[in-house]
């Protein structure tokens, strides 16, 4: 089945293979190549295209190379572009839906939070994956099959640590953590709020259209993703809750 990204490639670039051009968007996009520059770059594929009557992947190769080969100076991701400060806001936001779940679920039970040996593992595996990710997302990207798969294995490994448990190292007060967590969950979204209400539009488009997503829309939407998943399953919990 196509997705609406791919049919919205189609119709744009209708001499360019829809998937050929969204792994093209892709990689310009992991370079930071601005919306409209990636849509004047799909514009002329798909004008070479028409004149050679040829398909993309034959005129210009593999879309991974191609991409590679454009020169944006000052537009390419880098490893510096990957701040302290985003792989702290990331972990943050990481630690805080697991704290913020784990404690509130203790706390709808009126019971005090275990800290066992599997929880401090788990939360060293998804800080290592989220690290991984950050410094490989091109890579990521361009391979979304083994990253589902490493994925996948993730999911399995902090499954089976916390099936096992392992030694109990301390009990806390569930609202004194519960209180924590909200913090790290919280706190990234809120510093990313006043970046995303100024947000321009950057869609990927052909010169001649016009932008039809709202930036500001989408950065908030990104923002608070997390936050709202997390207290609305809690807030579920808390409403289903025996003797409530």
């Amino acid at each position: 089945m196509m997705t609406s990204l791919r049919r919205q490639m189609s119709q744009d670039y209708p001499n360019l293979d829809p998937t050929w051009a969204e792994e093209m968007m892709i990689c310009l996009r992991v370079r930071e190549v601005s919306g409209a520059r990636i849509g004047e770059i799909l514009a002329e594929a798909d004008a070479h295209c028409e004149q050679a009557g040829a398909p993309a992947s034959q005129v210009f190769g593999p879309a991974g190379d191609y991409a590679a080969s454009l020169d944006f100076p000052g537009q390419q991701r880098s490893k510096e572009r990957v701040t302290p400060s985003t792989l702290a806001g990331l972990a943050a936001s990481l630690v805080g839906a697991g704290v913020t779940t784990w404690a509130g679920t203790a706390l709808i039970e009126g019971q005090r939070v275990q800290i066992r040996v599997a929880e401090v593992l788990v939360t060293v595996l998804v800080l290592t994956l989220a690290w991984v990710a950050y410094r490989r997302l091109d890579w990521i990207l361009r391979h979304i099959g083994w990253a589902s798969a490493a994925f996948g294995l993730q999911l399995a490994a902090s499954l089976a640590l916390f099936l096992w448990g392992g030694p109990m190292l301390a009990h806390v007060p569930a609202g004194l953590t519960f209180a924590a967590g909200l913090v790290l969950l919280l706190g990234p979204a809120l510093a990313q709020t006043p970046r995303a209400l100024t947000a321009a539009p950057d869609d990927v488009v052909r010169p001649e259209a016009h932008r039809r997503r709202s930036a500001r829309a989408i950065a908030l939407a990104t923002a608070w993703f997390l936050p709202v998943i997390i207290l609305g399953m809690l807030a579920a919990q808390w409403l289903v809750a025996p003797g409530r």
